[in-house]
């Protein structure tokens, strides 16, 4: 029992952890990117009434700065390995561009809570995505590529055309729509061929 409860405080304080860090980025620009310039007065010259704020608009940009990490990434591990890419630099790139657009929207007015909370929750999330990756793809992934060699396997160029399609998707549709189950379906028919394909069936899979 006294076990039991030595492993339930120690999840418990790696929950905590997790909160913690996934949470600092959003009190970091609640508290230091809000800028200090007043709004500005807009008036729309068509249909005011579908006049869309433009702090929102404004708020759009990290959305695309997780597309073109995606982009960046599949261009990466095209010819290189996924460790090559840099998560942690992409990672800083949305909570900076977030801190810069937030400060900026000052001078536009009041960014909205939805809009805020939509910009928080992708921005999580894609925090959460990259750093899992960089965990594994700095050690086991790498240890395997240095298994590889330098010569790419079946499964890195299946990944990487599915990193492809997967960034030129998120241009136009959500990402809850891209076909995952399709992508993972042909992760596992695919035959392997060596360690590195295994491998890459196991983690992407």
């Amino acid at each position: 029992m006294r076990r039991l409860r030595k492993w339930l405080l120690r999840a418990g304080l790696l929950v905590v952890l997790l909160v913690v860090a996934l949470g600092a980025p959003i009190v970091y620009v609640e508290t230091a990117c809000q800028g200090d310039a007043s709004p500005r007065p807009y008036q729309a010259l068509l249909a005011p009434e579908h006049h869309r704020a433009e702090t929102r608009t404004l708020m759009t940009y990290p959305e695309w700065h997780i597309v073109h990490a995606y982009e960046n990434y599949a261009e990466v591990i095209r010819t290189g390995a996924p460790h090559d890419f840099g998560f942690l630099r992409s990672i800083a790139g949305f909570w900076s561009s977030l801190c810069s657009v937030t400060e900026r929207s000052s001078e536009l007015g009041a960014i909205d809570t939805p809009t805020k909370q939509l910009v928080y929750v992708i921005g999580t999330s894609f925090t959460a995505e990259l750093a899992l990756k960089a965990l594994y793809e700095e050690t086991i992934g790498r240890l395997f590529v240095l298994l590889r060699g330098n010569q790419q396997s079946g499964f890195d160029r299946l990944t990487a055309e599915h990193a492809k399609d997967y960034a030129t998707f998120l241009q136009q549709v959500p990402w809850y729509k891209w076909g995952f189950t399709e992508a993972n379906a042909e992760l596992h028919n695919t035959p392997t061929q060596n360690l590195r394909d295994r491998e890459r069936r196991f983690s992407i899979g």
